[in-house]
């Protein structure tokens, strides 16, 4: 019987698989495995499989896009960005084959598999939604309309006469016919913004902080942990604490574990975090550290 705890775990492994996309196979297996291992045997070591303790668990792991970062770094695997590669493609999967009739299409096509800003489902979207693009569309649309029916007579002299011709689409047949030029069209049209909006999302833009002024600034584990001894973090989370009081906008940590980390944290000026301070698991609260 399925429990919500269950549940918990489940929809936590499913970001996880989400967000180790960007790293190849065999490393997304590995760390995958690893973790629901570790899982699995503190379910089995815990007193009571509660949703409270396995909240606490699934916490100490992190965020699974901040595992998918650590794992990037520690196997030196540079996220991909936006190139003339991607917009070519885009641009090319609908109209590619309009410009120049089929090799326009397989030009995309093989853009969008030498990229690696898609993985494998979405270059199968990008490329079976209406073979062709919007010239795929216009020929299935071409065939579905060119039926024709042929008539056999005779005449006076004895002779056999085939008269064929392509008769006019009822009401009923011309409707279907809208329908599917529509959708025909629209499909390699919504894969191209499909593929679009996926890739924009794996963009970061600082444009886009500066736009939506946020209320509040995280600090994510992969930034945190460690904090205390890299001066390049230090300097980064100093800097971001600075931008945040400019704006008016307050600074949090997650994943914060030890004394260490919460000390460095709080001389930035960072007076709010959440994670395993000292041990103690709690929610977002003020940074209490005991020194001396």
């Amino acid at each position: 019987m399925t429990t919500p705890v269950d549940w918990l775990v489940e929809g936590y492994l499913k970001d996880l698989r989400k967000s180790l996309r960007v790293l190849p196979r065999d490393r997304r297996r590995e760390i995958h495995e690893e973790i629901q291992n570790h899982i699995d045997e503190a379910r089995m070591d815990a007193a009571t499989d509660s949703e409270a303790e396995i909240r606490t668990l699934l916490d100490r792991l992190g965020d699974p896009d901040d595992i998918a970062t650590d794992a990037r770094e520690r196997f030196g695997i540079q996220p991909e960005r936006t190139g003339f590669m991607e917009v070519a493609a885009l641009i090319l999967l609908p109209v590619g084959g309009l410009i120049v009739p089929v090799l326009g299409w397989i030009v995309a096509v093989i853009l969008l598999w030498s990229s690696r800003a898609w993985d494998t489902r979405e270059k199968l979207i990008g490329t079976f939604f209406v073979p062709g693009g919007l010239l795929g569309a216009l020929l299935l649309m071409a065939l579905s309309a060119s039926t024709r029916s042929c008539t056999v007579t005779g005449n006076s002299a004895g002779e056999i006469i085939e008269r064929c011709a392509r008769p006019g689409p009822s009401d009923i047949e011309r409707t279907l016919l809208i329908l599917l030029f529509a959708l025909l069209v629209i499909l390699p049209i919504a894969s191209a913004i499909y593929l679009g909006v996926r890739l924009r999302r794996r963009t970061a833009v600082l444009s886009h902080i500066l736009r939506l002024a946020p209320d509040m600034i995280q600090l994510d584990g992969s930034l945190v942990r460690g904090i205390d001894g890299d001066q390049a973090r230090l300097a980064l989370a100093s800097a971001l604490s600075s931008f945040a009081m400019r704006i008016g906008a307050i600074t949090t940590a997650e994943c914060v574990e030890n004394e260490g980390e919460a000390v460095a944290l709080q001389a930035l000026g960072i007076g709010y975090a959440q994670g395993h301070v000292l041990g103690r698991p709690g929610p977002l609260r003020q940074v209490e550290c005991v020194t001396g």
